[in-house]
């Protein structure tokens, strides 16, 4: 999908950090609007961090991992899905 197909409500986001919180010692991934200021902290698992880490760093293994999987599902059926989303 183009950035030209998000509805009115829609809010694009970028990963803006991937850190620690300090209090519970889990991993938090940081996602900050595209054309804001907002941010939306999401508590993940050690293997999520991991992963996403792996993603950001731009390191490729010989295998692909299960997001990697599930990545090439979405875009097989998106002729057939028109979009997804997160709500409140």
């Amino acid at each position: 999908m183009g950035d030209g197909d998000l509805s009115a409500n829609q809010i694009q986001v970028r990963v803006a950090h991937l850190g620690l919180d300090r209090t519970t010692n889990t991993p938090v991934v940081i996602l900050q609007e595209q054309e804001g200021e907002r941010v939306l902290p999401i508590w993940i698992g050690p293997a999520e961090a991991s992963a996403i880490a792996m993603e950001l760093a731009g390191v490729k293994f010989a295998r692909p991992l299960t997001h990697d999987l599930l990545k090439q599902v979405i875009l097989g059926l998106a002729p057939t899905c028109g979009r997804s989303s997160s709500r409140r």
